[in-house]
């Protein structure tokens, strides 16, 4: 095994992920798994499909009304941003994902961002920030809205115009201070030595 040096803020993260696996003790369904609609033209990865098996009894903690159904879960160690929850649920509705779900004969119930190194002490550093059906499917058409108006304002690649060969290597003249020193004296040479006189 390798070890990797990690920062005080990183290691936060871990204990965080640590105490929240431990409180909830999901269910894997799936974790890291790479999404891609080709009907939706998008892509991605769901970092945890799973089922929360146990209720932490943080009061502060709204995992009380999603124990026992499938969610699918995204971690985040910063702010949480309002792009977040479209993100999410984009996710749960790829190609991809619609296929695991009928191999296991599972629905996603709810989304959810796992944020990691709060400063939430009760909770362990970790928020879990929960979505049920009808906020997921708000956050779904947020997504496909933002769809249509990035499609709006994006023109069209063009790989014949914009793909440009850039070349493996190249030349550059340089010249050295030692180069420059010595054209300066002979110039100065020139300038002090007499012109000859043309002859009568």
């Amino acid at each position: 095994q390798k070890e990797e040096k990690v920062s005080n803020d990183e290691w936060d993260c871990l204990l965080a992920f640590r105490e929240f696996w431990t409180r909830h003790d999901p269910l894997v369904v799936a974790y890291e798994e790479a999404v891609v609609s080709l009907t939706g033209k998008y892509s991605g990865t769901m970092d945890l499909l799973a089922i929360l098996r146990k209720c932490c009894g943080v009061s502060y903690c709204k995992c009380a009304k999603f124990i026992g159904k499938l969610g699918g879960l995204d971690y985040k160690s910063g702010g949480i941003w309002d792009s977040y929850g479209p993100q999410i649920a984009a996710y749960g509705n790829s190609d991809t994902m619609k296929l695991i779900l009928k191999k296991f004969g599972l629905k996603i119930e709810y989304s959810a961002l796992v944020r990691l190194g709060c400063d939430k002490k009760s909770t362990g550093g970790a928020d879990f920030i929960p979505y049920d059906k009808t906020e997921t499917m708000v956050h779904w058409n947020e997504f496909k809205a933002a769809k249509v108006i990035c499609a709006a304002n994006t023109k069209p690649f063009d790989a014949e115009k914009e793909i440009v060969e850039i070349p493996d290597q190249f030349k550059v003249a340089v010249q050295f201070a030692q180069e420059v020193k010595k054209v300066s004296k002979k110039d100065t040479a020139n300038e002090k030595s007499p012109s000859k006189k043309a002859k009568k």
